[in-house]
């Protein structure tokens, strides 16, 4: 179909694997015990607990929990207290999940997400889960260090990531569009104090940014790609229509140092 065909086969091959692995229920619980694990440690975060013995690979049986979806919190209400604590409590699963467990929680949409009477967030559905190793796990930590300011690494991951052959040069047209869209993501993050993530010029600009790789057919990718840049959407998405404003550089120091990865 194309010059990126051979690419492009590639992140289908990885999407039909990870469809796949939504099925299997025995995964899904594993992931669940995991992520449950990772966030024990914050108390004001609940993942049902799994019911091991019952499970099958088509059965999954966990704890019921009872709360609000994001809608029906909408409609109540809430301050701009209570939005930026429910955002907070959404941003600091991200975080620790891949701080604490080199998981990404690949769907995270609102009925995934329970904000109970007593003021915990319950988390739910983990069948779509990316537990990061090897390459995948080597880009994702050579972009933290391009996000700390190092040009080596940088140039690196922009080679591991978008698979180009070791004789072609990446486009400056390519190169520039991902330099924007990485300082987007990393805006909250480099903000000092809380950022407002319902500001009408943050997330509308990320969704036009990604927008322009299909454009432009930008579209060579590191299949965990996919996976990584629906955590980031999804999470900002949810943050965007809570209209929270969230510490995002603390909770992303607070988790990157309880699993010895801080840095100045």
């Amino acid at each position: 179909l194309s010059r990126d065909w051979d690419n492009l086969r590639e992140q289908l091959d990885d999407m039909v694997a990870m469809l796949e692995q939504e099925t299997d229920y025995r995964e899904e619980a594993r992931f669940q015990q995991l992520a449950r694990r990772t966030l024990a440690p914050l108390a004001d975060i609940v993942v049902p607990r799994v019911h091991a013995g019952l499970c099958t690979p088509r059965v999954l049986v966990t704890d019921l929990l009872r709360g609000q979806h994001l809608p029906d919190f909408l409609a109540s209400a809430p301050t701009q207290e209570q939005r930026d604590a429910r955002g907070r409590q959404i941003m600091a699963v991200g975080f620790r999940l891949y701080y604490g467990a080199s998981l990404v929680y690949t769907d995270p949409h609102p009925g995934n997400f329970l904000f109970l009477p007593d003021g915990r967030l319950g988390v739910l559905d983990f069948g779509s889960c990316r537990e990061l190793q090897g390459e995948d796990l080597e880009f994702v930590r050579l972009m933290e260090r391009a996000y700390h300011g190092d040009a080596a690494a940088w140039e690196t991951a922009l080679r591991l990531g978008t698979r180009q052959p070791p004789d072609a040069p990446l486009g400056d047209e390519h190169r520039e569009l991902i330099r924007r869209f990485a300082d987007w993501l990393w805006e909250p993050i480099r903000h000092e104090g809380p950022f407002d993530l319902g500001r009408e010029d943050y997330f509308p600009r990320g969704v036009a940014l990604w927008t322009e790789f299909v454009r432009r057919r930008l579209t060579r990718s590191l299949p965990v790609n996919t996976w990584v840049n629906r955590n980031f959407i999804g999470l900002r998405a949810l943050g965007y229509r809570l209209g929270a404003r969230v510490d995002m550089r603390e909770l992303y120091t607070a988790a990157s140092s309880a699993a010895g990865r801080a840095r100045p």
